[in-house]
């Protein structure tokens, strides 16, 4: 398996629930956990999620500081 297909089976994970674990991917992606680690790794870096112990999360983003109005 690629990275881009790991990285979409990661990303389609934390869509659905907002977290995965460790655990979880590596069941579900055919990969080593040192490969797990270094494509949540590559996502962060991207700023695609956030690692967390355990697992990682689907980026928070701020509606305020997106640039809206203030009243």
């Amino acid at each position: 398996m690629h990275a881009a297909e790991r990285e979409e089976i990661i990303l389609d994970a934390i869509r659905s629930k907002g977290f995965t674990t460790y655990r979880y991917l590596e069941a579900n992606v055919e990969a080593s956990p040192a490969t797990i680690r270094r494509d949540l790794a590559r996502l962060e870096k991207q700023e695609k999620i956030v690692r967390l112990h355990g697992g990682a999360k689907a980026v928070e983003t701020d509606s305020k500081a997106a640039g809206s109005p203030r009243a």
